[in-house]
């Protein structure tokens, strides 16, 4: 009997990550398997902002589930700007600075152009990005998410082969081994198997491809 693959997702890729329960990636401390998850916050916890002002950062967390190690990660979308006038040289600057740890309005920076340091106000610079996102990167052929190392990442005749997570992973293998593939009804619907590279969805990959997803699954 020959199997048969329906597309339900369509091309959403959180609700992939969401039934995963997070992106699935390598602890960096011992290399197993670990799952990140990113959450909403109406306000940085402890943060001297108002919630008004604030209100559109995003928490990030890490649980190895082999070591037990955890991250935690305040994520904003805005960056901080130091702007003031410099009592030596009488001259306006404005230059960014990390956002990491300033929970105040004011801080105590140096005058890129004279180099002295004066008292200086913080003003937040909305970047516009979504307040709820995975962001996944590739750095020098690895596949990264919010910093993290894949746990699902490797690579077919040079072209590479990941996923978010292991619902992921069982939807590729699906995919990959069925005789028939269903497209979503109607047809003008998009399901994510139409965002998957020309490699995956070539009959003379089928074999080689699924032999490594299967693998990755005993993972």
């Amino acid at each position: 009997m020959k199997s048969r693959f329906k597309d339900k997702y369509l091309g959403e890729r959180n609700t992939m990550i969401n039934l995963g329960g997070g992106v699935a990636v390598a602890c960096p401390k011992c290399s197993g398997e670990g799952v990140v998850k990113v959450h909403r916050t109406s306000a940085c916890d402890g943060c001297s902002w108002s919630k008004y002002d604030c209100g559109r950062g995003f928490r990030l967390t890490f649980v190895c589930s082999s070591c037990g190690a955890a991250e935690r990660k305040e994520e904003t979308n805005y960056r901080l700007v130091a702007e003031g006038v410099c009592q030596n040289c009488e001259r306006f600057f404005k230059k960014n600075i990390d956002a990491d740890g300033h929970n105040y309005r004011f801080v105590n920076t140096a005058c890129p152009h004279c180099g002295v340091r004066n008292h200086a106000t913080i003003h937040k610079k909305d970047e516009g990005q979504a307040c709820y996102s995975y962001h996944i990167s590739r750095v020098d052929g690895q596949y990264f998410c919010n910093g993290y190392a894949l746990y699902f990442s490797t690579s077919y005749r040079s072209n590479p082969i990941w996923a978010y997570n292991r619902v992921h992973l069982q939807y590729l293998l699906d995919y990959v081994t069925a005789d028939i593939r269903q497209k979503p009804s109607p047809l003008t619907y998009k399901g994510m198997a139409y965002h998957l590279p020309k490699y995956i969805h070539l009959a003379k990959n089928r074999e080689g491809i699924a032999k490594i997803l299967k693998k990755m699954c005993d993972f």
